[in-house]
């Protein structure tokens, strides 16, 4: 390179070159001094100094302007380097995008099962919340049996009130008819000494009376507990009968979800199928992108091979080098299309995959609806197991209660029979009365009106004591509803508790299926991520490439420089050449009269001045 000055650029560079130069013709003026004798024979035998110091100069800027053109080849092959690095790093970014689509499809797939498994979740909570409103509805109904039996309990009390009501007025009017009967006694004490002796056999039978009533009460009682019994037994076999036919529905419920999940099966399976069918197109998808790639790949080595052929031609010229960049661009379309079609190969592949996995899920989520639908199946026949254990318990407890009656209705045979031996007592003693009687009848007259006034008030006591009776009953029966409603309302608590679990369970599912889907938004995430990394390895493969084609293009225009920088030194040449033809065909004055005197004879140029 040649040292510029002045203020730089070409005009510096001429400034410096128009005094060297001047320099130049002085030292011209110079020599021409020493070869010739005058003044004009300097003048004129400096042309050709002149000329060949032109020349000279041209030479220096031809040498100059090759220089500039090397300097222009070598920023051009540096460009050419930066090119490839930043397709490079172009083909790194794409790598990494590829990989981050990859993860980004995992991470949706993440998210699928997650919201499955939250579907799944609520799914259990409905049921659980279906169960727990099945519960409360028992409940309900059982405090509405209790309602009831208070009910009931209440109007027995009413009752047993009124009856309480009515032996009270009974006492009363015995208390009147005990004053009368008073009165009447007076009357009696003759006729009684004849009726003691009756009384004392009466009396007797009475005992014997007295006695079997007890036993008639015993056996009634046993009668009654009996007929309790058996009324225990017989809700006992309808509790069971009702556990039964609980438990058979339970086990229709269960075999319909048994077929309902293999419906679910049957359907998962026809999914997996056209799921296998999908990954099949993709792989031949795949196949035939991998053809196009091998085909890109094959125009590539053709288009590298052009281009090294058109390096060799760059040595002569830049035409065949734009040709072979040309014939290389088309190659690395080729190359594209062909990963385009790998890609999209690749793309149906994972969506086959992603259908074979689908029809393997639905597969999973038939199998496990079979499974609960057998579960439930077992869990009917445990029902209608347990059914049909209260239903023999029932059985047991009736067949105790008619025991109970039979042992009752002995004992109310044994009591009427003695009551039969009672009365026979009671008919001697009457005998033995009757004579005690005819004296006493005067005084039973009084004790009669006696009598009849408490006979009224034991009628109104007899009747209060119905009442009570039926009170008691009433209460008795209130009692039992109550219980009842108690029993149904502890079954509802159980329903609910049981609604409840499921809807724990329910709620467990759906975080379980929450956390599935925060993992596959994070593996999205991070999906995305790799991706972002991609496209700015891409990026950055693109700023090195457009950094390379700006090396590029400077080295051409360094080359452009070089060949200006040569057709300058070949127009001094040329320039240079011109003056010293004008040198060899000039003549001096000098040389002219000499050719004068010679008759017109041309000397020639120096030889007649130095002579």
């Amino acid at each position: 390179m040649i040292e510029r000055g002045g203020g730089g650029g070409l005009s510096g560079y001429f400034g410096l070159e128009t005094r060297e130069k001047k320099k130049k013709v002085e030292d011209g003026e110079e020599v021409g001094a020493k070869l010739c004798h005058t003044q004009e024979e300097r003048k004129w035998g400096s042309w050709e100094d002149e000329g060949m110091a032109w020349e000279d100069e041209g030479m220096a800027w031809e040498d100059e302007g090759m220089a500039w053109e090397d300097e222009g080849m070598a920023w051009e092959d540096e460009g050419m380097a930066w090119e490839d690095e930043g397709m490079a790093w172009e083909d790194e970014g794409m790598a990494w995008e590829d990989e981050g689509m990859a993860w980004e499809d995992e991470g949706m797939a993440w998210e699928d099962e997650g919201m499955a498994w939250e579907d799944e979740g609520m799914a259990w909570e409905d049921e659980g919340m279906a169960w727990e409103d099945e519960g409360m509805a028992w409940e309900d109904e059982g405090m509405a049996w209790e309602d009831e039996g208070m009910a009931w309990e209440d109007e027995g009390m009413a009752w047993e009130d009124e009856g309480m009501a009515w032996e009270d007025e009974g006492m009363a009017w015995e208390d009147e008819g005990m004053a009368w009967e008073d009165e009447g006694m007076a009357w009696e004490d003759e006729g009684m000494a004849w009726e003691d002796e009756g009384m004392a056999w009466e009396d007797e039978g009475m005992a014997w009376e007295d006695e079997g009533m007890a036993w008639e009460d015993e056996g009634m009682a046993w009668e009654d507990e009996g007929m309790a019994w058996e009324d225990e037994g017989m809700a006992w076999e309808d509790e069971g009968m009702a556990w039964e036919d609980e438990g058979m529905a339970w086990e229709d419920e269960g075999m319909a979800w048994e077929d309902e999940g293999m419906a679910w099966e049957d359907e998962g399976m026809a999914w997996e199928d056209e799921g296998m069918a999908w990954e099949d197109e993709g792989m031949a998808w795949e196949d035939e992108g991998m053809a196009w790639e091998d085909e890109g790949m094959a125009w590539e080595d053709e288009g590298m091979a052009w281009e090294d052929e058109g390096m060799a031609w760059e040595d002569e010229g830049m035409a065949w080098e734009d040709e072979g960049m040309a014939w290389e661009d088309e190659g690395m379309a080729w190359e594209d299309e062909g990963m385009a079609w790998e890609d999209e190969g690749m793309a149906w592949e994972d969506e086959g995959m992603a259908w074979e996995d689908e029809g393997m899920a639905w597969e999973d989520e038939g199998m496990a609806w079979e499974d609960e639908g057998m579960a439930w199946e077992d869990e009917g026949m445990a029902w209608e197991d347990e059914g049909m254990a209260w239903e023999d318990e029932g059985m047991a407890w009736e067949d105790e209660g008619m025991a109970w009656e039979d042992e009752g209705m002995a004992w109310e045979d044994e009591g009427m029979a003695w009551e039969d031996e009672g009365m026979a007592w009671e008919d001697e003693g009457m005998a033995w009365e009757d004579e005690g009687m005819a004296w006493e009848d005067e005084g039973m007259a009084w004790e009669d009106e006696g009598m009849a006034w408490e006979d009224e008030g034991m009628a109104w006591e007899d009747e209060g004591m119905a009442w009570e009776d039926e009170g008691m009953a009433w209460e008795d029966e209130g009692m039992a509803w109550e219980d009842e409603g108690m029993a149904w309302e502890d079954e509802g608590m159980a329903w609910e508790d049981e609604g409840m679990a499921w809807e724990d369970e329910g709620m467990a599912w759906e975080d379980e299926g929450m956390a599935w889907e925060d993992e596959g938004m994070a593996w999205e995430d991070e999906g995305m991520a790799w991706e972002d990394e991609g496209m700015a390895w891409e990026d950055e493969g693109m700023a090195w490439e457009d950094e390379g084609m700006a090396w590029e293009d400077e080295g051409m225009a360094w080359e452009d420089e070089g060949m200006a920088w040569e057709d300058e030194g070949m127009a001094w040449e040329d320039e240079g050449m011109a003056w010293e033809d004008e040198g060899m065909t000039v003549q001096s004055p000098i040389e002219e009269e000499a050719a004068e005197a010679a008759g017109g004879r041309e000397p020639i140029l120096g030889v007649e001045g130095h002579r």
